[in-house]
């Protein structure tokens, strides 16, 4: 996935993260730490992030707040320092944080985002925190979000109907003045990833997904 967007002109034309979503991991700690899955990434995640930074590209990584990833994999709840640490160690410069097995929709997020800022390393953190807390009938704290994440998703997530686009669309939308106010250098909200060229999805979809994303 580097090589392609080094060779097929994505990182002249700005994309520049390569990051690996869930399921990389073992499905236990060892000694307390992540550890990445050796069929998949047999030099272990630190030479993966070595081989995309020397790429001149960046590296994320997938990790979960509660116990357990929505995969099933060890989700970093009570683990938060020693993650943050371990993925500064490997050389992370993206983390990528979902909420599945976990009933606290508040304090740990604030709690992820120190351990990170503490460190030693400087690694974008991208949460969920809104979208899961008005799933459970909370209603977001946007200032206290944008103090915490650099960039947070709202909405669902996009597929490849024109549909979900549409609604994601008409969310941001509604809520664009509380949305507007607190975004800025460092943090935004995030539209989700744009889906490029799927199957089930028409020349127009595309073309308004990219659109949005673009603005």
């Amino acid at each position: 996935m580097a090589d392609r967007l080094m060779y097929d002109g994505y990182k002249a034309a700005g994309y520049e993260y390569v990051i690996i979503d869930d399921c990389w991991s073992f499905y236990y700690r060892s000694k307390g730490k992540l550890v990445g899955d050796t069929r998949r990434f047999p030099r272990g995640m630190k030479a993966v992030a070595e081989e995309v930074h020397d790429r001149g590209l960046k590296f994320g990584i997938y990790t979960d707040i509660g116990t357990k990833t929505c995969g099933g994999y060890p989700g970093s709840y009570g683990y938060y320092k020693t993650d943050a640490q371990t993925f500064a160690d490997w050389g992370v410069d993206y983390v990528k944080l979902l909420h599945c097995h976990c009933n606290d929709f508040t304090a740990v997020y604030v709690e992820m985002g120190d351990a990170l800022r503490s460190s030693g390393r400087d690694m974008v953190y991208s949460c969920k925190w809104p979208l899961y807390q008005q799933k459970a009938g909370i209603t977001p704290n946007y200032k206290n979000i944008s103090k915490t994440c650099n960039l947070w998703r709202n909405y669902d997530e996009v597929g490849y109907s024109w549909d979900s686009i549409y609604d994601a669309v008409k969310y941001e939308a509604a809520n664009q003045d509380v949305l507007t106010e607190v975004s800025g250098p460092g943090a935004w909200t995030d539209p989700d990833a744009a889906r490029s060229s799927p199957p089930r999805k028409t020349d127009d979809g595309s073309s308004h997904q990219k659109t949005r994303h673009s603005g």
